[in-house]
């Protein structure tokens, strides 16, 4: 498979509803970063505090001060050059949002700046931006919960953005992350126009990333194509939108292999969910060639990865001991006339 390399024309191509306003409210709450002392980021508190059961902790103790918080290897690299921040400018640029309707979090993208006001080094960097309204009762743990996400899957050397630090501005929370130009969602691609073997390239390459998290406990709770995304010149998928990620690392031993099963058949439901919102499975399919169309993007395709996985932990032991039972769940959904 072979993708253009990315430009600005190809990023336009690939996105061609993109929404090219900027989200004003945000933007403007973030105008003033500038009077914003820039801290030093507590990773590992994030990280004690990620609920491994499920569910989101409301326990996190936020900063008590509006500013920037920065991750403490940046800040560390920073430091180490002499470039230690006192303060921050952010300033939206053109790649304003993804400018999908039907986004929770409307992602944007900027140039943070670093001052140091006593060099007068300024260090810059383009940032993707992802708010979270503090008035809304979930949103911050969940801010919170993906923020320490992404650290963890970076530590376990799994692709994903790398987080760089959370901003708190008034009432918003920020997740501020890498951006990396090539990379684009599998939403944006125009799948009945994709032959064949791009469309199991691509599909199979995003189950891998599926893979990856399954077999050391991560489940990631949305992974339609919205959330799987691909660098094209490179061929490789990135995991991101991981605030409904779950995580059973510290009860593996004890959840039952049932709920482990169903948090495997979540995952690929979204993926074959997908098949049929972007037209790989065409409406007015019969039963029967929605299911073989589903066993052969999706359920085939996991399975052969995860018998030719050379990871032996033991829940994916138990995923590789209930393969059949996966696949029986899609049969009998799609065919329920045959239940």
């Amino acid at each position: 498979m072979e993708f253009q390399p990315n430009n600005s024309s190809h990023y336009l191509e690939y996105y061609p509803e993109i929404d090219t306003e900027p989200k004003d409210q945000f933007v403007e709450s973030l105008s003033n970063i500038r009077s914003k002392q820039v801290h030093r980021l507590a990773v590992e508190d994030l990280l004690n505090a990620l609920n491994h059961e499920g569910m989101p902790s409301t326990e996190i103790d936020l900063p008590q001060e509006a500013g920037l918080y920065l991750e403490p290897t940046v800040y560390d690299d920073l430091e180490s050059r002499g470039q230690l921040p006192q303060a921050a400018i952010f300033q939206s640029n053109e790649l304003h949002s993804l400018g999908r309707e039907d986004s929770r979090h409307k992602v944007f993208f900027g140039s943070l700046s670093l001052i140091d006001y006593t060099s007068g080094i300024n260090h810059t960097m383009t940032v993707a931006v992802k708010p979270f309204n503090l008035s809304a009762a979930d949103t911050t743990s969940l801010g919170i919960h993906e923020y320490a996400m992404y650290e963890y899957l970076a530590q376990e050397g799994i692709e994903t953005p790398q987080p760089l630090g959370l901003l708190f501005e008034d009432d918003q929370l920020f997740v501020l992350s890498e951006f990396v130009p090539e990379v684009i969602t599998l939403d944006s691609l125009d799948w009945p126009k994709l032959d064949n073997d791009t469309v199991d390239n691509v599909i199979g390459r995003g189950l891998e990333s599926l893979l990856m998290l399954h077999q050391i406990g991560i489940f990631h709770g949305d992974a339609g194509f919205k959330n799987l995304t691909l660098q094209p010149n490179i061929n490789e998928h990135w995991i991101v939108d991981l605030e409904m990620a779950l995580s059973i690392k510290n009860s593996a031993n004890t959840t039952p292999k049932e709920d482990i099963i169903q948090l495997v058949i979540n995952d690929l439901a979204d993926v074959i969910w997908s098949l049929h919102q972007y037209g790989v499975i065409q409406e007015g399919a019969t039963p029967s060639e929605t299911f073989q169309i589903q066993y052969e993007k999706v359920l085939l395709p996991y399975r052969q990865r995860v018998w030719s996985s050379r990871e032996n932990t033991d829940i994916l032991n138990i995923i590789r001991s209930e393969l059949d039972t996966i696949d029986r769940y899609f049969y009998h959904y799609a065919m329920p006339e045959d239940s």
